[in-house]
């Protein structure tokens, strides 16, 4: 991937690559932005029907495991988001 960003030294804080890349940063922030809340909502699906099984005793079923699999996953990618500051 083509950084359109640069860290600024010893800072917490970034700069365009190239001033012409504005909106392409734009874009891009906004992908990354649709990808958070994609995630997010699919995380609170799997609680809710993980939610539905627990409450009619299926928690052994494949389907329970199957979605208990799928929330670790969202939790992983979750949490990296919020290794870099980006809260969910």
């Amino acid at each position: 991937m083509e950084r359109l960003t640069r860290q600024a030294e010893g800072e917490n804080a970034y700069t365009l690559a190239e001033e012409e890349s504005v909106q392409a940063a734009i874009e891009r922030l906004g992908r990354y932005e649709d990808l958070h809340e994609a995630l997010l909502d699919a995380y609170a699906r799997v609680l809710s029907r993980m939610d539905v099984l627990r409450a009619a005793d299926k928690t052994k079923t494949a389907t329970y495991q199957q979605l208990l699999a799928e929330k670790l996953m969202l939790t992983n990618l979750l949490d990296r988001f919020q290794l870099y500051g980006i809260p969910g």
